[in-house]
């Protein structure tokens, strides 16, 4: 793409973040657990590049090797940020 920085990433992030959601001040709410896929997927896009990471999980959830842990980090952010998770066909 001539000088653009595409970064590919393949990995169940919807999985492990609706796994360890966090929600400060209380419990999940009833909207929490009725999002779109579409919603779910922009607020995975986000934590990643809020975080500047491509693994923003706990130590104890994903452990990283840190002699490359260098590599997961997307700062400054790319042009184009593909995350290649599970999904459900379509039919």
């Amino acid at each position: 793409f001539y000088g653009k920085e595409i970064v590919i990433s393949r990995f169940e992030y919807f999985i492990k973040m609706k796994k360890n959601q966090i929600r400060l001040g209380g419990d999940l709410l009833e909207e929490d657990l009725n999002l779109t896929p579409v919603q779910e997927a922009q607020i995975v896009g986000t934590n990643i590049l809020q975080q500047g990471n491509l693994c923003p999980f706990p130590q104890l959830e994903q452990p990283i090797y840190w002699d490359y842990g260098q590599s997961l980090n997307i700062t400054p952010h790319p042009d184009v940020l593909i995350l290649a998770d599970l999904c459900t066909f379509y039919t």
